[in-house]
Order: C-alpha cells, then sequence, then structure tokens
C-alpha cells in the first residue's frame, strides 16, 4: 500500500559594507619603495553591482579613499571626480560603451574635495540616494529605449600634488535595477508525508528587504484546475504515475491573510492539516497564492504566485 504524501506548493522568492579599517590593514606601506612618501587609492576599488529599492526611503554607498606610504606625518590633497562617459571609455580602454552615468541631480555625494591630514589614513565618503531620487531612478529601468544602457555612478580619485595608484584610482557603481520591493513565500514548497500526527504550524512568507510596515496579503487556494496542470507539467498525468489529487477543505484549515510586522522581514500564514485522518493511497496537492489587498504601503508591490 502506498504512503499517502501531502505536498503543499507555494511559490518561490528570491532573497533580492565597509569594514572597519585599522592599523593591521596597512602593512602594505611596508613594501613601498622608500622613493614613494605617500600614495593615493581607493579601497576595493573597480566595479560593483547594487540594486536599489523605491521604498520611500534613501539610501547610500561608501567610497573609502586611502593614504597609504612610509611618510605617515605628511599630508594629501585629492578630487573625487564623477566621470563621464567618455572617461569610462577612456579609463577601462573601451572604444564603444554602453555605461550611462547619472546625472547629477539623480545621486549626491558627501564630499568631493579630499585633504587628509598627517595623521590621517582613510576618508569614508557617500554615495547618497534620496528617495525622490531613487524613484526618478526608476523610470529610467522603465523606459525601453534604455534597456541596454548600464545606470552608472562612476567616480575617479585624481590629484594635482600627490601620486595615485592607477590601478585602484577609479570606482563604479553598476545600478542592475531599481525595483518595488517584493514579498513571497520562503520555500518552493512542503513536503509531509502522512502520519498519525496532524499538522499544526505555518507556512513562512518573506520581504526582501528589511520591513518598517505593518501590512498584510490576502491568501487563495488553488483549484482543480491548478493540480492539473500541476500535473500535466510534471508528467504524472501519464498512465504509469500517480497524479496528485487536491486536498479536500475537510482535511485543513489555512489562515486568509498572511501578516508582516514592521522590524520583521518575515510573515506567516497559519495553516493547519489533518493527515491522520485521510486516506494512504492517494497523493495530495494543496496549491497556495497571495495576492495584494491594498493594506501594505503604496511603495511595496506584491508578487502574485502561481504555479
Amino acid at each position: 500500500m502506498r504512503k499517502n504524501i501531502i505536498k503543499l506548493l507555494v511559490g518561490t522568492l528570491a532573497i533580492g559594507g565597509l569594514s572597519a579599517c585599522d592599523e593591521s590593514e596597512y602593512e602594505i606601506d611596508n613594501l613601498l619603495p622608500s622613493e614613494y612618501a605617500k600614495i593615493l587609492n581607493i579601497r576595493d576599488g573597480g566595479e560593483q553591482s547594487i540594486t536599489l529599492y523605491d521604498v520611500g526611503k534613501s539610501d547610500s554607498y561608501t567610497v573609502s579613499v586611502m593614504k597609504i606610504g612610509n611618510a605617515e606625518s605628511i599630508t594629501a590633497d585629492a578630487t573625487l571626480a564623477v566621470m563621464t562617459k567618455a572617461e569610462i571609455g577612456e579609463r577601462l580602454g573601451l572604444h564603444e560603451n554602453n555605461y550611462a552615468p547619472l546625472p547629477a541631480d539623480y545621486f549626491s555625494l558627501s564630499e568631493t574635495t579630499l585633504h587628509f591630514e598627517a595623521d590621517e589614513r582613510y576618508k569614508i565618503i557617500s554615495v547618497n540616494f534620496s528617495a525622490e531620487q531613487i524613484s526618478k531612478i526608476r523610470t529610467l529601468f522603465v523606459d525601453t529605449t534604455a534597456t541596454n544602457n548600464i545606470n552608472v555612478v562612476a567616480l575617479q580619485l585624481r590629484s594635482d600634488v600627490d601620486s595615485v595608484n592607477s590601478y585602484n584610482d577609479y570606482i563604479i557603481f553598476n545600478i542592475n535595477d531599481c525595483v518595488l520591493p517584493k514579498y513571497g513565500f520562503a520555500s518552493e514548497s512542503y513536503i509531509t508525508m502522512a502520519s498519525k500526527t496532524n499538522i499544526t504550524s505555518s507556512i513562512e512568507l518573506a520581504l526582501e528587504i528589511d520591513n518598517d510596515w505593518d501590512f498584510t496579503a490576502d491568501v487563495e487556494v488553488g483549484t482543480e484546475a491548478d493540480v492539473e496542470a500541476y500535473n500535466k507539467a510534471r508528467g504524472l498525468d501519464a498512465e504509469d504515475q500517480v497524479p496528485y489529487e487536491l486536498l479536500p477543505e475537510d482535511y485543513y484549515l489555512i489562515g486568509d491573510k498572511a501578516t508582516f510586522k514592521a522590524g520583521d522581514n518575515v510573515g506567516k500564514i497559519v495553516f493547519n492539516a489533518y493527515i491522520s485522518q485521510i486516506s494512504r493511497d492517494s497523493k495530495y496537492l494543496l496549491p497556495i497564492k497571495l495576492k495584494a489587498d491594498g493594506s501594505q504601503p503604496i511603495s511595496l508591490s506584491a508578487e502574485i504566485f502561481t504555479i
């Protein structure tokens, strides 16, 4: 006799700093030839991919500019300049490029003129995006005519009086997306072997960013048609296979809302299954979907999961 299996089908969700500097990080100073009194560079330079979330809040990223060398008690001066498209191409050795530097009013820098006192070994500069700027950036990704562009904030360290490391003199923040955050099921499915024990548990959901809101989403149970589509997609409708059946309403209890609390990016759906009462000769499937009910903040977007 076959063991009964209940499969609870849900959707899927891809869950979309600067280390503190200390003197131990400057051991490279001892490797520099004596003729180099000081050299400036960008720590962790190169290209970095970032994602911005349009949630009515500002966001920022950091750039660390280092002063290294054999002479610790020497001041230094430099600028952190915003690179143009042509300057990016020249710096990267590209004859043609699809980098699209953000307009100046789409971001701001905490400072661009850098002066190091004799005892300063590094400076941390912020690349800031206000809530309004992030909303403007999101329109760039909605514009289908700009899909081939890579929206970037490109910065280059320059100095007329001090040496700059030519290998680590730039940083490019590639904005790979600017989106409304989504929430969905934390796991693709839950499989439970039938036994004498009923299930009294909850189904977890996840929000892909830190949650500052109290909100809910409607929960909807699927139909026979959903189960048939699931069986067909997996070849379980063949004669030699045992297809899933829709779990009868009498054998489960599920909440009609998924609830998220501020400060917690995990939501829960109440779920009980009375598996000790069902036949062990069948396999059961319970498709579950989420849909927005209007109670979440306007800047959040529900992902509607279907099978």
